[in-house]
Formats: C-alpha cells, sequence, structure tokens
C-alpha cells in the first residue's frame, strides 16, 4: 500500500501560532524505518502526474522536527497536483482557521480513501487514492464535520458533511 490507512492529530490554537513562522524545507524522503517492501520511494512519485499530498500536513506542525518529518513519505499518499495545491489545500487551511479559533484542542484524523481502485505509481506500485477525507472533531463544542473529496483536478471545495453522514457513506466509525 505504501499509505498511511490514516493520520490523527491533535492541535490547539497555540500549537498552530507556534509553529506559524517556521519555515518549510520540502525535503520528501522515503522512510528507512519502513522496511523496503512496505515504503514509497521517492522514485515512485517522479514523472506520475502525482504529488505527495501531505495527510498531516506541514503548515500543522509545530516544531522544526516535526515539520521537518511531515515530509516522511510514509505521510504521503499520490495526490492530483491540482487538487493538493487547489481545494485540499483550502481545506487544510480552514481547518487550521477553525483552530485558531476553537478554546481547546481539536482532533483532525485524515486518510486516503481507495473504493475498491487499483491504480499504482512507480516500481514500488504506491496505491492512489480515489478519495480523501478529513474528519475535524473540537470536543469542547462536541461539534465534528468531515470533507470527503475525489482525487482529481476538477474537484471543488464542497460543503462539509456531519460525523453521522459520513459514517453512513465511509463506514468508517473514527470517534466514540
Amino acid at each position: 500500500m505504501e499509505a498511511p490507512l490514516y493520520v490523527a492529530q491533535r492541535l490547539n490554537a497555540q500549537l498552530i501560532e507556534q509553529g506559524r513562522d517556521i519555515k518549510r524545507r520540502d525535503r520528501f524522503y522515503a522512510e528507512a524505518c519502513l522496511p523496503p517492501a512496505e515504503r514509497a520511494e521517492l522514485g515512485d512519485y517522479k514523472g506520475s502526474g502525482c504529488s505527495q499530498g501531505h495527510m498531516a500536513p506541514a503548515g500543522d506542525m509545530f516544531t522544526p522536527e516535526g515539520k521537518a518529518q511531515s515530509f516522511s513519505l510514509a505521510n504521503m499518499a499520490p495526490l492530483d497536483p491540482q487538487h493538493n495545491g487547489g481545494p485540499w489545500s483550502k481545506i487544510e487551511q480552514d481547518t487550521r482557521r477553525y483552530i485558531r479559533r476553537a478554546k481547546g484542542d481539536v482532533l483532525v484524523i485524515t486518510g486516503p480513501l481507495f473504493d475498491g481502485q487499483k491504480a499504482t505509481i512507480g516500481v514500488g506500485q504506491v496505491r492512489v487514492p480515489s478519495r480523501f477525507f478529513k474528519l475535524v472533531y473540537d470536543p469542547g463544542t462536541k461539534k465534528s464535520w468531515a470533507y470527503v473529496q475525489r482525487n482529481a483536478a476538477d474537484e471543488r471545495v464542497g460543503s462539509p458533511i456531519s460525523y453521522e453522514e459520513f459514517q453512513q457513506k465511509i463506514g468508517l466509525k473514527l470517534l466514540n
């Protein structure tokens, strides 16, 4: 598979602000802690037409080490470049904007969805997700919502869906 099933982050306004001025270095790297058969390599993405889509975005990281580690390919999934730089980026920014206003910690869970799709990239045959999700839960207000996005250049940011609708559509029970 060579991509995370999901990533979970606990973030708050203080952490987002703490990381605001830490520079990105954009140094992607294969995760040496994973066995070769279970990791993506830089060459898998080269010439694939896909970008390395962060599951835990670099913009959420609040230490230099965390920002650097966010470029591990173990934190990536093949993402359409136009979607990555457009709608998906907007969802990440909107999520950070919400976290800055929240009164406490916010849980953010992000991951790829494959829907039976068998497309791969590279010699390592890294699976290309058909969709991605970002689920946000604010324990302080008990509010939750999710974005589910097709992995496509023409995808647009739509309205988020409720956690209940997310569970019904996707079949994942990540909260409770």
